[in-house]
């Protein structure tokens, strides 16, 4: 009889969180058009380690503790995944799919995005999860999400299942995203 071993799977192991202040990282965010002060501000650097090796990253925190993880080579999310909600007693909840769709909607307007709460779903698996909280915003639930055939779904499902949900995607048509738009917009400004 032989016993039959099974490797554990590895995953992202973080080690440490701090304020963001890598170059290199920095660098990424503006590539991407996200200024210096607000990627500091909005996000953290974590340091993780996956198969033994150490990586860091750009890392927005989930309402469940875990990281979305970005760098310029590596696109990933620590345990547990999850969502990123955040509440600022706003007048109604924006939908997103990512942190850089989030972060230009910040840098496109400014009045917009300061004064609603936000749902960064970091994965469209999450929808289900996230219309528990549709009933705190009875007016209005602003949805930026891609323009592409898995964001076309999606907002037709939220827009059919609950009436004060607003498609607002034409905002950075043609583009996929927001962040799309803002390198776009950005690259225009430079000529």
């Amino acid at each position: 009889h032989k016993q039959i071993s099974k490797k554990k799977k590895e995953g992202i192991k973080v080690l440490f969180v701090q304020e963001l202040s890598n170059l290199q990282l920095l660098h990424y965010a503006k590539k991407r058009g996200i200024p210096r002060e607000l990627i500091i501000e909005m996000t953290s650097e974590v340091h993780f380690e996956l198969y033994g090796k150490r990586y860091y990253a750009i890392g927005l925190q989930n309402r469940r503790g875990g990281y979305e993880l970005r760098n310029a080579f590596y696109k990933a999310s620590s345990s547990p995944k999850s969502y990123s909600y955040f509440q600022q007693d706003g007048n109604g909840l924006i939908i997103t799919e990512g942190l850089f769709d989030y972060l230009s909607l910040a840098l496109l307007d400014p009045e917009l995005f300061f004064t609603h709460d936000h749902i960064i779903l970091n994965s469209l698996s999450f929808i289900q999860e996230i219309i528990k909280h549709f009933d705190a915003y009875p007016d209005s639930i602003l949805l930026f999400l891609d323009n592409d055939p898995a964001g076309d779904r999606m907002t037709s499902y939220l827009l059919e299942h609950f009436a004060q949900a607003i498609d607002l995607r034409y905002r950075f048509y043609p583009y996929k995203d927001f962040n799309e738009k803002l390198c776009h917009v950005q690259r225009e400004n430079t000529l």
